[in-house]
């Protein structure tokens, strides 16, 4: 049944045209970079620590948003140690952070989706109607994701193609040659 309705959803959505995002999008060089988003499933906070380290000294407000397919509650928002002297918080989302229609009801994920950042980067590799729901709904100006088969492309501006532990790496390079 909840296949079904997330089926229905999408096929409403490419009607309307709501799979189209309404933000100007374009790439920003590294050394202008203000503000980057970054996405990922609970399981890939690992995979983060690299990212950020590579970032730590750049002077980049970021802001890290965990989403979780788990149906407990979660607490909104955590901290994590990236060293000695930095932590940094993350928020987290979960399929009970959206009402019905799939609009945000979490003020969180609400404060998230109205900023506008440089990048979102998405390191979720699993195809998900919430995660999607998020790209959509982002003020960010360029989305970067992980290539997938059957996968909705044109919820991002780039693309990688990289396993999913090489991927922070990748983009940091990637981000750094732009």
């Amino acid at each position: 049944m909840q296949k079904h309705i997330i089926s229905l959803l999408r096929r409403i959505e490419k009607q309307w045209g709501a799979g189209k995002s309404h933000v100007k999008h374009h790439s920003t060089p590294f050394k202008a970079l203000r503000s980057i988003a970054i996405l990922a499933d609970k399981q890939q906070k690992q995979s983060l620590y690299p990212f950020l380290q590579g970032i730590e000294n750049q002077n980049i407000e970021y802001q890290i948003l965990l989403f979780s397919a788990d149906t407990q509650k979660e607490p909104s928002t955590t901290e994590l140690n990236l060293s000695e002297k930095i932590t940094t918080q993350i928020l987290h989302c979960s399929p009970q952070s959206f009402a019905i229609w799939g609009t945000p009801k979490d003020e969180g994920l609400q404060s998230f989706l109205q900023k506008s950042f440089d990048y979102l980067i998405c390191l979720s590799d699993n195809q998900n109607p919430f995660i999607e729901r998020i790209l959509h709904k982002s003020q960010a100006h360029c989305r970067i994701g992980l290539k997938q088969p059957d996968s909705d492309d044109n919820l991002f501006e780039m693309l990688i193609q990289s396993p999913i532990e090489d991927a922070p790496k990748e983009i940091l390079s990637l981000l750094k040659k732009i």
